[in-house]
């Protein structure tokens, strides 16, 4: 925990000063039986309000559990549903598809070969299910669409055979409660990016093939149709070869645009490449939707070498072209327009996956395998940046760390003037609304404030930061239980920010 620690100072050293932060909604708890799959929100009543799915699988019984909360992130019902999986050797993937009066389930899974089922997601029963031959299936996804008033599925996969690792594209079509394959496209399906108001998808295709010690292979992007599936242009073909004495390749190659809601003209890829087992090299590329050509390219990036663990587009002064994304400790925002790095930080929090949901609102998931449970984050407030890429924060800053927290939590907050510390206090709530502790900044640290009311430190009278810490003890200085608590700011005894905070036990 020191490196981890010291890895966290480090950044914060670094790095901008003014962080973005992320605020607490809710935790959800699940069974050290199972295994996060994925999750997404799914108006599943058809009632104008979406409800949150997390999967999981059961390894125990072979199920697939489809998680049901409302936007509270309370349990609301469980689905489960038979599904024959090899889950040391194989990826899984499943979404809900919502039509007219019928709720399906379409899952894709390895076991003997990769499988496409569909289930009937109220009553749990399986309806049809296709089944294609494989050694290891590395990767699925899944997306569905309309045509001519029929319902069809895109299920994209990367899986191994022998002496080769391929990738396809299924267009299935739901009819009669069965699944009909119409057409396949290879080397496409390893990601799949819907472009919102087209009718066009962006998809990752991979090709690989060798034995004994030698292998080369391919990634490229491609723009192709749900209609037809045939690709219009294609672009950002990366190549590799891997020798006895030369082990590496392309370790990650993905589309950054998630949850992006707005036209599209322009595609963003990362790849990342290793030689030897060892970070070798990355780049940023974007490719021009129309012609392929590429916009910019960067190897540049202030959060190191790891993985891009999640990703997403997201907002930045109101404005769609911004990427987020997560690797090691770090999280970075990107200009997809130029590529330029705008804002980055050390990451407070570790999402594997973000979603959004339809008022575009993104969660950041984050999977707490070790005490089986996962947060969800979303952000404090709007990111907002100068033109030299300065964060701008509202007047009033409030905020926790860490969150979730055992045993004890710092709060920061931010005062206009100095002299508002003799009023400020800091007042925490349980879930019932019963205040518990009230926390006074002055009292707490009365030195360091005795030179800050003399003037005798930097930035009296500007904006200034300060800190308290909870030990999650209450006023009669007992331990509180485990819980969500809300705290506030106050300031002459008008409440200036509140915020949420969970403690774990």
């Amino acid at each position: 925990m020191r490196w981890i620690a010291f890895a966290f100072l480090l950044f914060n050293f670094v790095l901008h000063a003014e962080p973005v932060e992320f605020e607490l909604e809710f935790t959800i708890n699940y069974e050290p039986n199972e295994e996060l799959v994925s999750s997404e929100f799914v108006d599943i009543d058809n009632d104008n309000i979406e409800e949150l799915i997390v999967y999981y699988t059961n390894i125990d019984q072979q199920l697939l559990v489809a998680n049901v909360y409302n936007s509270s992130g309370e349990f609301i019902y469980s689905k489960s549903f038979l599904c024959s999986a090899d889950y040391d050797y194989g990826a899984i993937s499943a979404k809900i598809i919502v039509e007219s009066t019928e709720i399906y389930l379409v899952c894709c899974h390895e076991y003997n070969g990769y499988h496409i089922s569909l289930y009937n997601f109220n009553s749990e029963v399986l309806l049809d299910e296709l089944t294609y031959p494989t050694i290891y299936l590395r990767n699925s996804n899944i997306e569905y669409f309309i045509e001519n008033n029929d319902l069809y599925c895109i299920v994209g996969v990367e899986y191994d055979v022998v002496f080769e690792c391929l990738s396809k594209i299924h267009k299935l079509k739901i009819e009669n409660n069965q699944l009909i394959d119409t057409m396949s496209l290879d080397n496409f399906g390893c990601e799949v990016l819907v472009l919102d108001q087209t009718d066009y998808f962006a998809s990752v295709g991979h090709y690989g093939w060798g034995d004994e010690g030698y292998f080369s292979g391919s990634y490229k992007t491609s723009i192709c149709d749900f209609v037809n599936l045939s690709p219009y242009i294609e672009f950002g073909v990366c190549g590799y070869n891997i020798t006895p004495n030369s082990t590496g390749g392309v370790s990650q190659y993905i589309l950054l645009q998630k949850n992006h809601q707005d036209t599209f003209d322009r595609i963003l890829t990362y790849q990342r490449t290793t030689l030897n087992y060892q970070f070798n090299s990355q780049f940023f590329k974007c490719f021009d939707l129309q012609s392929g050509g590429l916009l910019w390219e960067s190897e540049s990036c202030e959060i190191g070498t790891a993985h891009i663990s999640a990703y997403t587009s997201v907002k930045v002064n109101e404005e769609t072209y911004y990427v987020m994304y997560f690797k090691g400790y770090g999280v970075e925002i990107r200009d997809v327009q130029n590529g330029e790095i705008i804002h980055s930080q050390t990451a407070t929090i570790y999402p594997n996956e973000v979603i959004s949901n339809n008022d575009q609102v993104l969660y950041f998931v984050e999977n707490d395998n070790t005490n089986h449970h996962l947060n969800l984050y979303t952000l404090s407030e709007p990111i907002n940046v100068s033109a030299n890429h300065v964060l701008l924060t509202s007047e009033t800053h409030l905020s926790n760390y860490p969150n979730p927290f055992n045993p004890s939590t710092e709060i920061k907050f931010q005062l206009k003037d100095i002299d508002e510390i003799e009023s400020a206090k800091i007042e925490i709530f349980n879930i019932k609304g019963q205040k518990v502790r009230t926390l006074s900044p002055s009292l707490c640290h009365p030195e360091p404030f005795d030179k800050l009311r003399t003037g005798s430190v930097e930035g009296r009278g500007q904006n200034t930061q300060f800190s308290v810490n909870w030990n999650s003890a209450d006023s009669n200085n007992k331990s509180v239980s485990s819980g969500i608590y809300f705290y506030q700011l106050k300031v002459d005894d008008k409440v200036q920010k509140s915020k949420k905070m969970m403690l774990l036990k």
